[in-house]
């Protein structure tokens, strides 16, 4: 596997992004990559996977702005670890405020009132709305009957192509 490295200053802070190894040899031909020793001015980098953030969760916006411009948010920063003599990316994750965490639910609850069924229930901690009866596991597909609270199977016709259709609660055939 192709390493990575990353300049650093003389206080090994880390300067712009990691660069691959094949990179850093075209701008050092010179350097022989192949021994134990890394180029004056570079470090190790070491890639740490995104984590997953909870639903209540948010990567930090004050850190990493001058290094988002690799992902969608920020929360990122480069961090030299001298014990390991190398940089690792390290993020960064919040908590949502109180009125961050009413702000989201307002908008699934404002949303569901729209698009929703009244039968479902509402579920804090994941955020979302959740049906009485379970959706079946059986890998098949299904909508929602909300008149008689009930999933209905998509139908077992191969001859034609059906769209769930919500006022009248039934699979209808599907036409352009």
């Amino acid at each position: 596997m192709e390493r990575l490295f990353i300049k650093v200053d003389s206080n090994n802070t880390p300067i712009n992004h990691p660069i691959w190894e094949s990179n850093l040899r075209a701008l050092l031909p010179k350097f022989n990559f192949d021994s134990p020793f890394i180029p004056n001015g570079y470090k190790l980098f070491e890639r740490v996977p995104e984590p997953s953030i909870g639903i209540y969760e948010k990567f930090k916006e004050e850190i990493g702005e001058d290094i988002a411009i690799a992902f969608t948010h920020n929360g990122l920063e480069y961090k030299y670890f001298p014990d390991e003599d190398k940089v690792k990316d390290v993020w960064h994750v919040r908590d949502l405020t109180d009125d961050e965490k009413k702000a989201k639910q307002d908008i699934v609850k404002d949303l569901w009132e729209v698009e929703g069924y009244p039968s479902w229930i509402w579920n804090e901690a994941k955020c979302q709305y959740e049906p009485p009866k379970d959706h079946p596991s059986n890998g098949k597909l299904y909508e929602w009957k909300e008149s008689t609270q009930e999933w209905i199977e998509y139908p077992r016709d191969y001859d034609n192509a059906y769209a769930w259709d919500r006022s009248k609660e039934e699979w209808v055939i599907y036409t352009e």
